[in-house]
């Protein structure tokens, strides 16, 4: 359990650094998280 929490931890971690990137790139788009997400 220990390590699917873990995983699950990265994953949010990730998908937040990558809506930040995003929002960088392309600071016009009102909703990065949700357009990560069907990548």
């Amino acid at each position: 359990m220990g390590l699917y929490l873990q995983r699950k931890k990265n994953k949010l971690t990730i998908q937040i650094l990558l809506s930040l990137v995003v929002r960088k790139i392309h600071p016009q788009m009102k909703k990065p998280l949700l357009r990560i997400k069907y990548l």
